[in-house]
């Protein structure tokens, strides 16, 4: 009556499970290192919230001197004892708020606040089994073990979806929709979104598109603003499988890949996809693989995954396409660098290549063969691994002529007024030849001086009234210069040297603080109506210096001050 149901359970067989060798076991049972505990804690942020001891990690890692002794003490008993006791444990479980008025028990997160002492034991033994979970998990569990990604299983799951779909039989996929596991966005809508934000498309009403998107997705040096464009960086972001390909040799998303479109002789990567296009991706991935192997080079070891003729490894260029007509009459034209390694007449070990023709044996010199297996080496970086952005600074290299990037970001100006400074020296400010370029009909007459026709250059340089600031700014400097052609080369040219620390912060301010004083004055001229005397427009200018001096720059100056700074020729 009181007994358990009989349920029929199955046995459980030993062999189903991975086990462990002796020298891992070893590993995992070992006393504990004052070395390891350091190298743990180390590891773990020292400002998360403290839990029910009130200690922040900061506290263990500042106080080690004094309090390691008493840590290591209680390494000791856990390793001895086998147990971690109950007050070591104890949590502090906190509903954290996700928004403003949170209401529901889904508008928060909980949080444990755990002890501090708890944590470092846990992340050392964590740090132990991270070295053996590996070994223990299955090679189809992508996530969660130091090495494997969880992307991968995206990547078997529809490599495996497009063989179901091309062959002849049935199959049966099973979809498991975890909620807000993740969210739905297009490349092309995020592209949208970005762009939107630039050209104020959230403000109401659209507004002008002043610069170009690929300008806009330049580096900074070339004159962009440093965004990143989403074609190029997703093909950077591809560039990592391909990384990836030649290392992880025994991984499970290789060894799936290779079983279904093969590999080239070395494994650096699967012979060219050429299968009409289905769910599968990795023919989106191998398509650019010559231009990814263009930016490595393989480091010779024992010569057994490289190609003589075929691969990349002298130089920048394939042998083959160096020595086309050797290549021709070579006697085994597919052989490895290991086969061509022997020892020579002379003497010695080389590599010596046979040719089909009477010709005399090539030997090369400046590589020798040694143990190891040969390696992928990243070009382009200094330590040689791959990096995403610096395969997607390679994509946007381009030739553009010279930008003054320091002299545009690196001021201390207000950002709106670099961001003004960074549109002038690409001409895109709306001037009226600009507004003509559009589209536009009106007269093309400058406000300022009534007598050019208006032009970013004009208004900002030549300008009657902006010479009259130029002449002003130069005086107060005590320097004679003679103004370039363009903003942009004015701003590449601006720099002067023996000024002092906080006289040269001011002087590279200046051109910005004048170009934004000339346009708040044009501007005014042009939709309001009203001008400024000469007197007042250079007191506004000398005031507006002043005050992004002590607001920006953190100069503690008066006027007085400020005029014996910038110079003692200072005529309003």
């Amino acid at each position: 009556m009181f007994e358990d149901p009989i349920v029929r359970r199955p046995e459980v067989e030993s062999g189903l499970f991975n086990t462990l060798d002796s020298l891992d076991n070893d590993i995992l049972e070992r006393q504990f290192s004052i070395e390891e505990v350091l190298r743990a804690l180390s590891d773990l942020g020292g400002d998360k919230a403290p839990g029910s001891d009130g200690f922040t990690l900061a506290f263990w890692k500042t106080c080690w001197p004094v309090v390691g002794g008493e840590v290591m003490q209680v390494f000791e008993e856990l390793h001895s004892q086998n147990v971690i006791f109950r007050s070591y444990n104890a949590t502090f479980l906190v509903l954290i708020p996700k928004k403003e008025g949170a209401s529901d028990v889904l508008d928060y997160r909980p949080i444990s606040l755990v002890g501090s002492l708890y944590k470092i034991i846990t992340k050392v033994l964590a740090n132990r089994l991270k070295g053996v979970m590996g070994k223990l998990v299955s090679n189809s569990q992508n996530a969660f073990v130091e090495g494997r990604q969880i992307l991968d299983a995206v990547l078997v799951a529809n490599e495996a979806i497009d063989s179901r779909k091309r062959s002849v039989g049935t199959g049966l996929v099973c979809k498991l929709d975890i909620e807000k596991a993740y969210d739905h966005e297009s490349e092309t809508q995020i592209g949208k979104n970005s762009k939107g934000v630039l050209v104020g498309k959230y403000g109401g009403r659209r507004k002008i598109h002043l610069v170009r998107w690929e300008v806009i997705c330049k580096d900074k040096r070339h004159g962009g603003l440093g965004l990143r464009y989403l074609k190029d960086f997703n093909h950077a972001l591809l560039g990592k499988w391909l990384w990836r390909f030649p290392i992880e040799r025994e991984s499970f998303w290789r060894r799936v890949i290779v079983g279904k479109y093969g590999e080239v002789q070395g494994g650096w990567t699967t012979r060219e996809v050429r299968e009409s296009y289905g769910t599968g991706l990795w023919k989106v991935i191998r398509k650019g693989w010559e231009e990814f192997f263009l930016r490595t080079r393989i480091h010779i070891g024992n010569g057994r995954r490289t190609r003589f003729w075929w691969d990349m490894w002298v130089g920048d260029s394939k042998l083959k396409d160096l020595f086309p007509l050797l290549f021709r009459i070579a006697a085994n034209n597919s052989a490895i660098v290991a086969d061509l390694w022997g020892r020579q007449e002379g003497g010695g070990e080389g590599l010596e290549v046979h040719f089909r023709r009477p010709f005399p044996r090539l030997g090369v010199g400046g590589v020798r063969v040694q143990e190891g297996e040969d390696f992928l080496v990243w070009k382009i970086e200094r330590k040689g691994t791959f990096k995403v952005n610096s395969y997607y600074r390679s994509l946007k290299e381009d030739n553009s002529p010279l930008f003054p990037e320091k002299e545009v970001w690196g001021s201390y100006a207000p950002l709106r007024t670099r961001f003004f400074a960074w549109e002038a020296v690409w001409g895109k400010i709306s001037t009226i030849d600009m507004l003509m370029r559009r589209g536009w009909s009106m007269a093309n007459r400058c406000n300022l001086c009534k007598e050019n026709e208006e032009t970013t250059n004009h208004i900002l340089i030549h300008c009657g009234k902006t010479r009259d600031l130029w002449n002003l700014l130069f005086s107060s400097f005590g320097v004679v210069w003679v103004l370039p052609d363009s903003v942009r080369n004015l701003l590449l040219k601006w720099k002067m040297k023996g000024m002092g620390k906080k006289r040269s912060v001011v002087w590279k301010m200046t051109p910005i603080c004048l170009f934004w004083c000339i346009w708040g004055e044009r501007n005014r001229r042009t939709f309001l109506e009203e001008e400024m005397s000469n007197t007042s427009l250079r007191k506004l200018f000398l005031r507006s210096l002043l005050e992004w001096s002590q607001q920006f720059v953190d100069l503690d100056l008066d006027y007085l001050s400020f005029r014996n700074l910038v110079g003692d020729r200072v005529v309003v």
